[in-house]
């Protein structure tokens, strides 16, 4: 005898909580880890960025660097030019060995001696300077153009006359970040700069 086909109602399965319960956890805790960085002061971006100066400190100074001298009896003297009282003048450095020009003309940029100040803004470095036919080019970073008029006309005289301590030049091209530049002199800006350029701020010894 064949059994009748049950008529009662069939119970379904339950689905299983724990996919769900798994994607909650999941988006709690995403929620949490962006409220704590946030009252951490730690900025979000929607992309990835590089640090550059904008997003350091502006309080954060660069500092000068005056490159090493020497203490030895025989050191060589060089000639580096600083302001004062509204000149440049000359102070000595001694050094070792036979200093290139770029080696020299890092001390204009570094910290002046008591009793001096500088034109050259803070944070301006040497990129290169190199003689070829009694012609120095020197060429500076971009720091320098954070300074206009008298002052950046001295700025560029500390440097030619730094460079003109050396006896094979007498002229001088400046670039700044690689680009040439006229130099501001008492004869307004000029190409190739000579040591009569700055006549009103002839160094005083």
């Amino acid at each position: 005898m064949i059994a009748p086909e049950s008529t009662s109602p069939r119970h379904p399965r339950r689905r299983s909580a724990a996919a769900p319960s798994v994607l909650v956890l999941s988006i709690v805790g995403a929620v949490l880890t962006l409220l704590a960085l946030a009252s951490c002061g730690v900025p979000i971006d929607d992309d990835p960025r590089a640090i550059g100066r904008s997003t350091i400190s502006s309080d954060t100074e660069e500092l000068r660097q005056t490159p090493t001298t020497s203490d030895s009896p025989g050191a060589r003297q060089v000639s580096v030019y600083f302001m004062r009282n509204e000149s440049i003048a000359s102070v000595s450095f001694p050094v070792d060995g036979l200093p290139t020009l770029a080696e020299v003309l890092a001390f204009t940029v570094g910290e002046p001696p008591d009793g001096y100040n500088t034109a050259i803004p803070s944070g301006t470095a040497i990129l290169s300077a190199e003689v070829s036919d009694d012609v120095a080019a020197i060429d500076v970073t971009p720091d320098i153009n954070n300074i206009s008029g008298q002052a950046q006309k001295q700025a560029y005289a500390q440097l030619a006359f730094t460079a003109f301590s050396f006896a094979d030049v007498d002229t001088i091209r400046f670039s700044v970040g690689g680009n040439p530049v006229d130099a501001p002199t008492d004869n307004g800006n000029r190409e190739s700069v000579r040591p009569g350029d700055y006549d009103d701020l002839r160094p005083t010894e």
